[in-house]
């Protein structure tokens, strides 16, 4: 531009060479590099933060139950994403040049209207896009931290709360059961007390009367009364101590002139009395009258002068045990058990025997005499001298037994079965047989005389020196029988039947058809 001296027009000239300033680069801008900075510490932090998460994930002690190694796992597993996330955003913020984020742009010639120079394009709308993304980078950044935390505190909020349940029901379990052990150990503290003192003041009294305790009766009265309350008061194991007790200072024992102590109306349930027994086998000369016994158990004892008269048992075990010289008179028994047991001179006489297994029993001088006898089983049993005079007996099974010198004189058998079994010597009349099956049945010097019998089957039986004089038979079956030496004269028939049996000297005179 030149100015031309005595004028006052000036003229403007064009030239092709203008000065231009040179822009600094992207990477050399203060501000961007203030943002590269910002994010520089921002990222490096929350790197630093998630190396230390991941070691601490890695390094923690080892977990006892699978839902805390899935806990674990999960740690371990955002925090290396979270490095990668972190390393990167440092790799981008630090490369910020060579990554090509510079935005290469030309000089578009363009008129100044003011000064007459070109316009330069201005690198400050690329300073604010990144302002900008700076200033969404961080929100975004916490934004998926705090949402990445908030899912794993939830995790772990709702695992904490599963496994709070399961120790929470675990505890009140354990809880529950050392309160239980504690009721029991405070309850069998007192029942020992109790039991001390009983033994302590019955020991009293024995010494004050000399041993001779029952020989007063306000004594007896007394022991009576303290025993009858300890029964109630203690459970069966302290029971069973106090009746070896009583057994062992001879207060329940009668058998040898001596004075038993009463305990009648006593209640005694699931009482072993082995623990009374001598080694657990050998029971002798115990009295126990007039009083109830439930589940009773008397296994494998051999037992010899013990008196139960008047008792009720319900439930009893005497199976496999030797018995002699045992007194049941007027006995309520009720699913007792005498399988494979030897009983000898007992007395079962007025006794009620319901639901009562005999079964392979052996049974030598013993009495049912007047008893009432139901639902009893008395199958491979074997019955030598037996009385059963006036008994009545309802759905028995004697089956397969031998029976030697039995008395069934007026004796009523309704539903009994006989059936295979081997009976011999039975000399006294029968009074009633009503529903009996006798098949396959061997029978040998019977008296049948003065006996009704009505729906009896014989039918393959053997009957050798039978008598059925002045009986009345009604639908009887002797249908393939072996009759031999067998007189029914003078007899009633009323549906009798013979077809196809075998006689020998078989008397049938007098016989009247009905």
């Amino acid at each position: 531009m030149q100015y031309k001296q005595g004028s006052e027009k000036v003229d403007m000239i064009n030239t092709s060479y203008i000065p231009v300033s040179r822009p600094l680069s992207l990477t050399e801008d203060p501000e961007i590099q203030r943002t590269r900075k910002i994010l520089l510490i921002i990222l490096s932090v929350c790197l630093a933060f998630s190396v230390i998460s991941t070691i601490s994930a890695i390094s923690g002690n080892g977990m006892s139950n699978s839902m805390q190694e899935t806990r674990r796992g999960t740690q371990i597993g955002q925090s290396l994403i979270s490095l990668l996330f972190y390393g990167f955003g440092i790799f981008v913020a630090y490369q910020y040049y060579e990554t090509g984020l510079h935005v290469k742009y030309t000089n578009i010639p363009r008129r100044d209207r003011s000064v007459g120079t070109k316009r330069q394009p201005s690198r400050f709308r690329i300073k604010y896009v990144l302002q900008f993304i700076s200033s969404l980078l961080l929100p975004l950044v916490l934004a998926i931290f705090t949402f990445v935390i908030s899912i794993q505190q939830e995790d772990a909020a709702r695992q904490q709360r599963d496994l709070d349940k399961s120790l929470s029901a675990a505890e009140q379990h354990k809880a529950e059961a050392e309160r239980v052990l504690q009721r029991n150990i405070t309850a069998e503290k007192y029942k020992n007390e109790l039991f001390d003192t009983y033994i302590k003041e019955i020991g009293q009294m024995l010494e004050k009367y000399n041993g001779s305790l029952l020989s007063n009766d306000v004594a007896v009265m007394l022991i009576r009364a303290k025993t009858l309350n300890m029964f109630r008061r203690l459970d069966p194991q302290h029971n069973i101590y106090i009746i070896r007790f009583l057994y062992e200072a001879q207060l329940l024992d009668e058998i040898r002139e001596n004075r038993s102590l009463d305990l009648s109306t006593a209640k005694l349930t699931n009482i072993d009395f082995r623990d009374a027994a001598i080694n657990e086998k050998i029971l002798k000369y115990l009295s126990l009258t007039d009083i109830f016994l439930s589940n009773a158990t008397f296994e494998n004892l051999e037992m010899d002068y013990i008196n139960f008269t008047g008792n009720n048992f319900k439930v009893a075990n005497f199976s496999f045990g030797r018995l002699h010289n045992v007194n049941f008179m007027h006995t309520a028994l009720d699913k007792a058990n005498f399988s494979n047991t030897f009983v000898k001179n007992a007395n079962f006489s007025y006794a009620l025997l319901e639901n009562t297994n005999f079964s392979s029993a052996h049974f030598d001088n013993v009495s049912f005499s007047s008893g009432n006898l139901v639902n009893l089983n008395f199958s491979l049993a074997k019955l030598i001298a037996i009385d059963f005079q006036s008994t009545i007996f309802t759905d028995i099974d004697f089956s397969l037994m031998q029976i030697d010198t039995v008395d069934f004189s007026s004796a009523e058998l309704t539903t009994v079965n006989f059936s295979s079994s081997i009976i011999r010597n039975v000399k006294r009349p029968w009074k009633l047989i009503k529903n009996a099956n006798f098949t396959s049945a061997k029978l040998y010097k019977l008296n049948f005389s003065y006996t009704n019998f009505e729906n009896i089957d014989f039918s393959y039986a053997h009957l050798e020196d039978v008598d059925f004089k002045l009986t009345v038979l009604n639908y009887v079956n002797f249908s393939y029988a072996r009759l031999k030496n067998v007189h029914f004269s003078p007899s009633v028939f009323r549906n009798v039947y013979f077809s196809f049996s075998i006689s020998s000297s078989v008397g049938l005179d007098f016989i009247t058809y009905s």
